[in-house]
């Protein structure tokens, strides 16, 4: 009987530590790591603009899975997609001009600062390119050049 017993034990550890591994292993990574310059996905253009005031510029566009938006620009190199009530679709900064995702991250980096930083199982490698995907749809993205260097950063939700 214990002998049963304590095989069912070792079955039960040996259970929890493999999952603990596929935890730990996970292929997302968290939704406060999706932002720049403290614009998240779940912000509004009420909160934004409370923050960085009236855009440079807006232009108005029909995208075909959000219908209408309108993106608001600051300056040459920081841009945000809202969808026709007021949502955050995407944000897109493209120079060093003081913007940081919540782990730090500036347009200019090295790009193996971000490899280094989030899991391997974590990221999606395209041409030029790295995504992370958090939960609810919400992506970060780092594209590169060929210095190895981030040339844009950019937040959105998964059409």
């Amino acid at each position: 009987m214990r002998k049963i017993v304590f095989i069912s034990l070792m079955a039960i550890f040996c259970f929890a530590i493999t999952l603990s591994t596929f935890a730990n292993s996970t292929r997302y990574i968290g939704n406060d790591e999706i932002a720049i310059g403290g614009i998240t996905l779940t912000s509004t253009e009420e909160y934004v603009q409370s923050i960085y005031g009236a855009p440079d510029n807006v232009e108005y566009n029909d995208n075909a899975v959000w219908g209408n938006t309108h993106t608001a620009r600051y300056g040459n190199s920081f841009f945000i997609t809202y969808s026709n009530t007021g949502g955050v679709v995407s944000v897109k900064t493209t120079a060093n001009n003081g913007l940081k995702t919540p782990a730090g991250f500036t347009v200019g980096q090295s790009i193996y600062s971000v490899t280094d930083y989030y899991s391997p199982s974590a990221s999606r490698k395209g041409k030029n390119f790295y995504a992370y995907n958090g939960s609810w749809e919400q992506n970060i993205m780092f594209k590169y050049n060929s210095k190895k260097k981030i040339s844009e950063i950019s937040i959105y939700w998964t059409p």
